[in-house]
């Protein structure tokens, strides 16, 4: 069962397992976002080991998202199998634009997108 939003930020750790390529997508655009804005700058996303398809494509995505990630590497394998992610802050000049209020809409449609991908609680 896929957990929520809310608990990974709470814990500061995304578990992927079970989802598929795009879910598992919506799921960290969302998690960065969120995180980001409430200043957690260090997570976890945990992929598995599986086929280790989702564990490129997790790489994939951190690879395409240099305005979010400074760096990432491996979890020590007592931690589970994922990476240990360093999100950049988020740039004063974007915060403070005049588009904020459609960066803040934005953020809140990927939220929104990434519950609706969770399957309902008590499943």
């Amino acid at each position: 069962m896929a957990e929520s939003l809310d608990d990974a930020l709470r814990t500061g750790r995304l578990d992927l397992h079970g989802r598929t390529r795009a879910e598992a997508e919506a799921a960290l655009l969302a998690f960065f976002a969120a995180a980001r804005a409430r200043g957690t700058l260090t997570v976890l996303v945990i992929h598995g080991h599986g086929t280790g398809a989702l564990r490129e494509h997790v790489a994939r995505l951190l690879d395409a998202m240099p305005e979010a990630v400074a760096d990432y590497g491996p979890l020590p394998p007592r931690e589970g199998v994922g990476v240990k992610v360093r999100l950049r802050s988020q740039p004063a000049a974007k915060i403070e634009s005049p588009g904020r209020s459609e960066h803040i809409a934005s953020t809140r449609d990927l939220l929104r997108a990434a519950r609706r991908l969770e399957p309902p609680r008590g499943t």
